[in-house]
């Protein structure tokens, strides 16, 4: 048949088709942000999202979380369905991006809230933790007690001592980091009239995190700790003081007394010999959180060594510990 015009059959169309597609960059495999199919976006409009999402998806993924994120021009993307089969909860997230590709702060959340706990495997009530950790009522823990800015209750504060020695161990000045071994729980029994109300508990997780859980009075897990004027979510809300830089009374003004705040009192309940200037000023622990650890449980300890090193009765093997850290 003899062609006329622009009249040409379908046939011959389709190496004209396939060579503009080529030449134009087409891919109807990609979104219209350039990324990779199927991906989607991550916008939790926080600073520091890497840490962030390093921190939660390290939880998911057992320490590995770059096994699901992609990174691209500093925006994080989940990575397509197909590469997060090992995933199931990851997968439920992605899934539940809708329409708009993107993952918000207020979806992301919501994930954490409502899969978190299953994921680490967090002990179901305090018994079942206390099974796991120990029994943070007895001498083998370090303990003190707090009224701060975290809650309005009063705080009784422990980790093992095994812990703190643990630490100590691999420093050789005050001013090396402080960093408890994986596996180390730190416990916070929220007091009222002596009444335990809530626990909160941090666990260090192997890839050098902390997990964060809490217990509600029965004992059970809650998502939630009181704190005025609303609740605090856990762990959601844990990780913008951990993680940050600012300082905290009382321990910011520790050993000084801090100033009554919008719940009164706040202040370190330890005995007068513990509030050693020398000490706190050459670990700095608060200020420094080198393990993000907000409290001053190494400050504290090696001040009570040292007092009893200056009573005369001191263990030989906490005298080495004070020597090496230039506290003779």
């Amino acid at each position: 048949m003899m062609k006329t015009g622009f009249l040409v059959s379908f046939k011959e169309l389709i190496p004209i088709l396939s060579i503009f597609l080529m030449v134009s960059g087409c891919n109807t495999d990609k979104d219209d942000r350039g990324s990779a199919p199927k991906m989607v976006l991550i916008d939790l409009d926080k600073g520091d999202e890497g840490l962030l999402l390093d921190y939660y998806f390290g939880a998911y993924t057992d320490g590995a979380p770059r096994m699901v994120l992609h990174e691209e021009d500093s925006k994080y993307f989940l990575q397509p369905v197909t590469s997060l089969i090992d995933f199931p909860n990851i997968v439920a997230l992605h899934n539940g991006a809708g329409e708009d590709g993107v993952i918000t702060w207020e979806e992301f959340e919501a994930w954490i809230l409502d899969s978190y706990y299953n994921v680490i495997d967090a002990p179901a009530s305090l018994d079942r933790f206390r099974d796991v950790a120990g029994d943070w009522n007895q001498s083998d823990w370090f303990s003190h007690e707090v009224q701060g800015q975290m809650t309005r209750f009063r705080r009784r504060l422990s980790i093992p001592r095994s812990a703190i020695y643990a630490a100590l161990e691999e420093m050789d000045r005050p001013q090396d980091a402080i960093l408890y071994p994986v596996g180390t729980s730190i416990v916070g029994e929220h007091l009222q009239n002596d009444t335990v109300v809530e626990t909160t508990v941090m666990m260090k997780r192997k890839d050098g995190y902390w997990d964060y859980f809490a217990y509600n009075e029965e004992g059970l897990l809650a998502t939630t700790v009181q704190k005025d004027p609303n609740p605090m979510s856990v762990p959601t809300k844990c990780l913008g003081c951990h993680f940050g830089d600012r300082q905290f009374e009382p321990e910011k003004s520790f050993p000084s007394v801090a100033r009554p705040g919008p719940n009164g009192e706040r202040h370190v309940f330890v005995p007068d010999q513990f509030r050693d200037k020398a000490v706190r000023d050459a670990f700095s622990e608060h200020a420094r959180r080198s393990d993000t650890i907000l409290g001053l449980y190494v400050t504290l300890f090696i001040s009570d060594i040292l007092n009893q090193a200056e009573a005369g009765l001191g263990k030989e093997s906490d005298q080495q510990i004070l020597t090496r850290l230039g506290f003779d």
